[in-house]
C-alpha cells in the first residue's frame, strides 16, 4: 500500500487533465468576450457612418434633414428588431441613437443591449 501513495508515474496525465480544463475555460471566456467586442464594432461602425451621412449633407441642409439622413443610414446598417449584431449575438430591442447637430457636424451615440444567440447570459454595450 505504501507503495501506491509514493508511485509518480501518473501524475503528467492527471496534471494535463486539470490544466486542460483550466485553458478551455479560458480560451472560451476569450472567444464570446471577442464576439461582444465584434457586437460593439458592428454598432459603433453605424453610428460612425451614420454621422458622416448627416454631415455630408452640405452647407444648405437643415438640422431636421442631417438628423433624418443620419437616422436613416442607421436603421439600413442595424437592421430592424432583433437584428443581428454579428454571427453569434442578437440586439434585445431597437438600439435607439441619439443624434445632435452642432452647425453643419452631426455627432451621435447608440446603446443596446444584446445576448449571445445560443445562451441566456446577456451584456450591455
Amino acid at each position: 500500500m505504501k507503495n501506491i501513495w509514493q508511485n509518480c508515474f501518473g501524475n503528467i496525465a492527471v496534471m494535463s487533465a486539470l490544466a486542460t480544463a483550466g485553458l478551455t475555460g479560458v480560451v472560451g471566456t476569450a472567444v464570446i468576450f471577442n464576439q461582444g467586442n465584434d457586437a460593439r464594432d458592428h454598432l459603433q461602425a453605424g453610428v460612425d457612418a451614420a454621422v458622416l451621412a448627416g454631415t455630408s449633407l452640405g452647407y444648405g441642409a437643415t438640422d431636421l434633414q442631417r438628423i433624418a439622413a443620419a437616422q436613416l443610414l442607421f436603421d439600413h446598417n442595424i437592421k430592424m428588431e432583433g437584428a443581428s449584431l454579428s454571427s453569434q449575438f442578437a440586439a434585445q430591442g431597437q438600439p435607439a441613437p441619439i443624434f445632435t447637430v452642432n452647425g453643419t457636424e452631426v455627432s451621435g451615440t447608440s446603446s443596446a443591449k444584446i445576448k449571445k444567440l445560443s445562451w441566456n447570459n446577456n451584456w450591455c454595450l
